[in-house]
This record gives C-alpha cells, structure tokens and sequence, in this order.
C-alpha cells in the first residue's frame, strides 16, 4: 500500500505495549492486527509491527491525529496491561510506506527483551533524531 505524497504532514509513532497476564501474545497480536489493518487503511496509516515473546512495539506512520487516534485505542485495548508512547515526532517521508501494519514476529529466548526494550526507549527519546525504523532495526538486530 502505497500513498500519494501530499502537502499533509506526517507524524511517527513509536509504542511499546505488554499482553496481559495470561494472554496468548501471538493469537492476541494476529487479532489486533487482523482489526486494526482496514482501520488503519481508511485512514492512510502505516507502519510496522514487532511482536518479541510478551511485548508488542508500533511503529504508525500518518496524520499526527489518525496515529494519536490509534495509539488510544490500543491503550485502551484490555488485552495489553501497559501501552507507553515512546515517541512522536513529524517526519519529513514515511519509511513503512508499502507497509500495512506489516507483522513481525521472532522468539526473544536470548535477546535480554527487559535491557532492549529499555534502550529502544533512551533512543527514541535521547533526541538524536534517529528514525523510528533506524532504532526498530537495532532492536532487531544489534
């Protein structure tokens, strides 16, 4: 999916949010994802989705109203205990342009998730105006 540039600005959101004691990450992750991707189309939103073990990180790419609009209403999803905006910053292009909600998914049995979630947000809010998908992919891999 791929949307026309236009004179609109674009905002980033970065979020990190935990599945609810008992949830089944995965099965919860699929569905939130199955409902939000017609949602997030109508309204011109992309971005990217990584779910590690019980976390779940948004990258939304759109108009800074449809990305806050999404971002309260997996806050207020109850199947996620805690949803924390990382950050949102205007971004001159989209770099999840082709991305509809894309979903990644890998096991983080190695990964020390706590330590990495904790450096993803110093990064994103350390204000070296590193892009979303930069710190994203050193999340992924460091």
């Amino acid at each position: 999916m791929e949307f026309e540039k236009s004179a609109r600005s674009i905002s980033a959101l970065t979020l990190v949010g935990r599945f609810a004691h008992g949830t089944n990450a995965r099965q919860t992750a699929n569905s939130i994802n199955d409902n939000f991707v017609a949602s997030a189309a109508q309204n011109e939103i992309t971005g990217m989705s990584l779910l590690v073990e019980s976390y779940l990180v948004e990258v939304l790419e759109g108009g800074r109203n449809e990305v806050m609009k999404a971002y309260e209403q997996l806050k207020s999803d109850k199947r996620l205990d805690h949803v924390e905006m990382l950050s949102c910053d205007a971004i001159g292009e989209r770099d999840f342009r082709e991305w509809n909600l894309s979903f990644v998914s890998f096991r983080g049995d190695d990964l020390g998730i706590g330590d990495r979630i904790k450096d993803l947000k110093r990064d994103l809010t350390s204000r070296r105006n590193l892009r979303a998908s930069e710190v994203i992919g050193r999340f992924v891999a460091p």
